[in-house]
């Protein structure tokens, strides 16, 4: 399928991108340590440069309905104050719908499938005195694309299909906190999305309708979530 290239690409560029974040981080990390700022606060109060984050909830449902997400974040710290997330994600379908649509599907009805994947990046700032990035309450914006493709187990004979896309612009506000090394991340937050829906179907029979994905609002997005992560 075309989509198992996309996701191939996709994890290509994901791991090029944590290498240079990683290395970007201790590049940055480096240079804080050796400033006179650093020296007057004292490194104990830098903790944690980095953190790798996921959100096992979202194993249940995803960002596009109907999909399963297995999601892996990577938040550094830029500056004192300032930090950047990426992630790349891997959607299926729910087991849940899973579950549902294919115990009930009747006789010669193909198995329904899901397959794609979601890009996030975000900026966050930690405005708080006396607590650093990326510890306590921070104000932020984030990016977010999906791509999954719904059909039947038949696609590769009747090419029968529906391609969904998700764009989010939002801006986000949060607390992080720490428990020793574990990081428990929650936000809310609003801004812009486009949905969009491409039908390719060359019967009347459908496997999935861009009907089924009720939306609450055309382009006004609401986000509120949660990530649990390890930072080191």
């Amino acid at each position: 399928m075309q989509i198992a290239k996309k996701i191939a690409k996709l994890v290509i560029v994901i791991v090029f991108i944590v290498t240079c974040g990683n290395s970007l981080a201790q590049q940055n990390q480096k240079h804080i340590n050796d400033s006179i700022t650093i020296k007057k606060i004292g490194e104990s109060a830098l903790k944690h440069s980095c953190i790798y984050k996921t959100n096992p909830f979202a194993i249940f449902m995803g960002p596009i309905l109907y999909t399963s997400e297995y999601r892996l974040l990577e938040e550094f710290r830029i500056n004192l104050n300032q930090t950047f997330t990426i992630g790349a994600s891997y959607l299926g379908l729910s087991p849940i719908i899973a579950a549902a649509l294919n115990t009930h599907r009747g006789n010669g009805q193909p198995k329904r499938i899901v397959e794609g994947f979601r890009f996030q990046a975000a900026y966050k700032y930690y405005p708080e005195e006396g607590i650093f990035a990326p510890e306590g309450y921070y104000i932020g914006s984030m990016i977010s694309y999906s791509s999954a493709i719904f059909t039947g187990q038949q696609i590769n004979v009747i090419q029968n299909y529906l391609l969904v896309h998700y764009v989010n612009f939002t801006f986000i506000a949060g607390r992080q906190y720490f428990f020793g090394n574990v990081a428990l991340d929650m936000f809310i937050g609003m801004g812009y999305k486009n949905n969009t829906y491409d039908e390719h179907y060359t019967n009347n029979y459908k496997f999935f309708d861009p009907k089924d994905f009720p939306s609450w609002g055309k382009h006004f997005k609401f986000v509120a979530g949660l990530n649990i992560g390890w930072g080191k």
